[in-house]
């Protein structure tokens, strides 16, 4: 699969997702500031290699999220710096892309940084800001289903079967049921308080994380 060419020498590509149930992925290629800034958004089909949407729109997007159904995506207009909690929903109809909602998931007073978005099974959305507030909704009507905290020097990931939300910060991992609603398991994570990366091996069997220290494993069955 080839990457589409840049049409400028200061296009930058913001970032990439991909949908391995979708099997398309998008990337967002964006050039300029505040008003005069604009992105190319490339929807690709990741099994044939085949270029499916390249787009132009006016705004600094980041592609967050892509549904199952390989048309609609979540992005994030960041040209201007002062409104952060606006999420973009976008739909790839075979032809070009379509805005059908704008919203902000923690309303207008809240005004933070959305820092993590992914699109659990056909109807459900997680986010999550940069004060560790994470919130799964109902993807189409909106409404919340679950609420809880984090640590805000993380991020939450959700798992490959989509059945839980993992995090690890401030000396401990854990999980959450996202179907029950409810803490699933907790340990004791030495050394994992600050900035780290984290994340699940393809099977789900394993979760790994590192915080400027070798990487420890945890078997996701039994905790070890």
């Amino acid at each position: 699969m080839s990457r589409p060419k840049k049409i400028d020498c200061f296009e930058g590509m913001s970032n990439v997702v991909f949908n391995t149930h979708a099997k398309r992925g998008v990337v967002c290629y964006s050039l300029g500031r505040g008003e005069k800034a604009s992105t190319r958004i490339v929807i690709v089909d990741i099994e044939s290699g085949k270029l499916l949407c390249n787009e132009k729109k006016a705004g600094k997007f980041t592609v967050l999220a892509l549904h199952n159904d390989g048309e609609r995506i979540v992005v994030q207009d960041s040209s201007d710096t002062k409104v952060k909690g606006l999420l973009n929903t976008m739909r790839f109809d075979g032809k070009g892309l379509q805005t059908i909602d704008i919203w902000e998931p923690y309303g207008e007073k809240d005004n933070r940084e959305i820092v993590r978005v992914e699109l659990i099974g056909e109807d459900k959305l997680m986010t999550c800001n940069d004060a560790g507030n994470v919130v799964v909704w109902n993807f189409d009507t909106r409404e919340p289903l679950m609420r809880f905290d984090i640590p805000r020097t993380t991020r939450p990931k959700v798992s490959p079967d989509q059945c839980y939300i993992a995090f690890c910060g401030g000396n401990r991992v854990g999980f959450v049921d996202i179907e029950k609603q409810r803490a699933a398991a907790s340990k004791a994570a030495p050394g994992m308080r600050s900035w780290f990366k984290f994340s699940f091996h393809p099977s789900g069997k394993f979760f790994a994380a590192s915080a400027h220290r070798p990487l420890t494993i945890w078997c996701t069955a039994d905790g070890r």
